[in-house]
């Protein structure tokens, strides 16, 4: 017999389950309340010409951070004539600001600061998250607080997941 201890686990690790699950679908194919504000788009013009900033987030713990390389490669591969991007990086406690310096060295050394801006955000939140699935840490949780984070003045941010390659431009 299952005790009430364990179906509130239970319910905790489905509902974690989902929103994990639906949440990155909800927000790649239409607008999400608390991450659109006013009328605008996921890009913004620059001083009215042909230049394009897009607004790009993902989150990192110490496990995942190796793996920024290839998705900003795959981002600056992406980007078009006159396209930059913001790159907000929420990163979890374990990452350390040696491992921003080396990101941001590798980011000038392999030339994508030239259209890639990296803006780094040490996550310093305290959340009551007990990891009860392994892929879902507290890195991929910090997604729902964004809005809290993020500078107030952007208007949308497309959310990324750390493992992601870009395909395609953006627009």
């Amino acid at each position: 017999m299952t005790t009430l201890k364990q179906k509130i686990s239970l319910v905790i690790v489905i509902f974690s389950a989902i929103i994990c699950i639906t949440v990155p679908f909800i927000m790649g194919i239409s607008s999400v309340k608390i991450f659109h504000r006013k009328n605008s788009s996921i890009f913004k013009s620059v001083n009215d010409s042909l230049r394009v900033k897009y607004e790009i987030t993902f989150s990192s713990d110490k496990q995942v951070f190796p793996l920024f390389p290839t998705l900003l490669n795959s981002i600056y591969s992406n980007l078009g004539l006159g396209e930059y991007a913001n790159v907000h990086i929420i990163a979890m406690p374990d990452v350390t600001p040696s491992d921003y310096s080396m990101l941001s060295k590798l980011n000038d050394e392999l030339g994508f600061s030239e259209k890639l801006t990296l803006i780094f955000y040490p996550f310093t939140y305290k959340i009551k998250y007990k990891q009860t699935l392994k892929h879902v840490s507290e890195a991929t949780m910090c997604r729902l607080l964004l809005p809290e984070m993020i500078d107030k003045r952007i208007d949308k941010i497309l959310y990324v997941d750390t493992d992601a390659i870009i395909n395609h431009s953006l627009r």
